[in-house]
């Protein structure tokens, strides 16, 4: 069974975020604090090793400065922490990971100390200072770790930049996009071939009847393998909604899978849902059989179709969606550091 170690071992955990491992940084402070702010996209990719300790060298082509020189060249190097060297892989849950073809706003300062480069910078405050774009059927969000914006007029606002105002009212509107959510569902400890249990909630902002909703999701298969469905390493039950829905999983491809549930019911038979009333859409569990350095599941990815009856007992069908996972959803619990240690895993 592979295994990965700290000094004193290291556990994969469902935990909170209360005793001070993460917090949410202000936007206003992010900005304050980099010396660049640019959109841009990972083209390359390279491993480096400072002190012992593998990193990642992330060529970004620079396609719009929103902060910084103007003579700034038009590829900036990004150093992120991990990587696979020497047949170990390295990673941690709260710093960065990003893949050839990420694009997104990242919030960049200095890198001092290990590269000699003057163009190499490091994101500032890690997860959450690089915004990916995500199209949730209606806008392209800009989302990172605890902060999502409804598209990039909106940002660019906040930012004191130019932006489009008929844009931004666009973004600024109420949308019939329902809302999920994402939550662990147990705290057991997390080693290779475990089950691993989360809750799915639905909500939505404007008062509905639900007949029907599915979600595609994009997922790693170095963590959960191909055609999970069809390998058994995914478990499913039903959660609030009442007998007249039933709950359903195909493989869509091999590293995507459909949960669907829907109501053949009359209106007066299906399930309320408002901004107030979430209910549980189901439980799921995934077998995990190996550890990755990039994200287990890719959240941007998700697409997102749904029939429900609206107020005035229409029929309305949406492909817009929004998904949020817990903050204390499962991520490394550190019991001890060894940096030459930190965890590693031989690659078979």
């Amino acid at each position: 069974m592979k295994k990965f170690y700290l000094t004193f071992g290291l556990i994969i955990s469902c935990l909170s975020i209360s005793f001070g491992q993460l917090y949410e940084v202000p936007f206003n402070q992010k900005v304050e604090k980099s010396d660049l702010i640019l959109e841009g996209k990972v083209t390359s990719q390279r491993q480096v090793l400072i002190e012992e300790i593998p990193y990642t060298l992330n060529s970004i082509e620079v396609v719009k400065l929103l902060k910084g020189s103007p003579t700034l060249k038009s590829e900036v190097q990004v150093l992120t922490f991990g990587g696979n060297v020497n047949g170990e892989r390295v990673f941690s849950a709260h710093t960065l990971t990003l893949r050839i073809g990420d694009e997104g706003v990242f919030f960049l300062t200095k890198q001092r100390n290990g590269i000699d480069d003057s163009d190499c910078y490091q994101v500032y405050s890690e997860k959450q200072g690089y915004y990916r774009e995500r199209f949730n059927g209606r806008t392209k969000e800009l989302i990172s770790q605890f902060s999502t914006f409804q598209g990039r007029n909106t940002f660019y606002k906040e930012l004191g930049l130019h932006y489009s105002e008929e844009g931004f009212q666009m973004e600024s509107e109420k949308d019939n996009c329902l809302q999920f959510r994402i939550e662990p569902a147990n705290t057991s400890s997390v080693e290779s071939s475990s089950l691993l249990y989360f809750n799915l909630y639905v909500k939505s902002v404007e008062p509905i009847e639900l007949r029907s909703s599915s979600l595609q999701v994009n997922y790693n298969t170095d963590w959960f393998g191909q055609d999970i469905i069809t390998s058994g390493n995914l478990a499913i039950s039903s959660g609030d909604f009442n007998a007249s829905y039933s709950l359903s999983t195909q493989d869509i491809t091999s590293d995507v899978f459909e949960i669907k549930l829907e109501s053949n019911a009359l209106p007066t038979g299906l399930n309320y849902l408002d901004e107030n009333t979430e209910l549980l859409l189901c439980t799921f569990g995934v077998s995990i059989q190996d550890f990755d350095i990039e994200d287990p599941i890719y959240v941007e990815n998700t697409q997102f179709d749904s029939k429900f009856y609206d107020s005035e007992g229409t029929l309305q069908e949406t492909i817009c969606g929004e998904i949020n996972v817990e903050s204390r959803a499962c991520s490394p619990e550190i019991t001890g550091i060894d940096l030459k240690r930190v965890l590693v895993q031989k690659v078979s």
